[in-house]
């Protein structure tokens, strides 16, 4: 029987966890794609596809952290967290949403973007926690 050594076990796992975690970056961003033109028509005044994917992604992570009990570095992990729900959820784009409101003048907007944002993924990330901790 061949002997296998540590490092080859290593190598062989960690391209695992990257597979796992393109897999799910993948499905994330085609979702994410999805998730824009289907909100299209609600974004004109007000970027409201970036806000629902952000809040509901933030959501989806509690829920699922709390739900599984996971924070390491586990295939699920890998593939929902950080795959999925990094590829759905979109800091990037907020960033220039938000600076395009403001070099539109449109301060109200912007303000309301931001706090919206800001208190809307932290409060949806501590509902999901909790309910996932309910129902674990």
């Amino acid at each position: 029987m061949a002997s296998v050594r540590v490092t080859e076990v290593y190598a062989y796992l960690s391209i695992l966890h990257v597979l796992w975690f393109a897999l799910g970056g993948a499905f994330g961003a085609a979702l994410r794609y999805c998730a824009s033109q289907a909100l299209a028509p609600f974004s004109q005044q007000w970027p409201v596809s970036t806000w629902v994917v952000n809040v509901l992604g933030a959501f989806l992570l509690g829920f699922i952290a709390a739900y599984f009990n996971d924070y390491g570095y586990s295939p699920g992990f890998l593939f929902w967290e950080l795959g999925v729900l990094g590829g759905f959820t979109t800091m990037s784009t907020f960033a220039v949403e938000h600076l395009n409101l403001l070099r539109a003048q449109r301060y109200a907007a912007a303000i309301s973007y931001m706090l919206g944002s800001g208190l809307g993924a932290l409060g949806a990330i501590m509902l999901g926690f909790t309910l996932g901790g309910l129902v674990s």
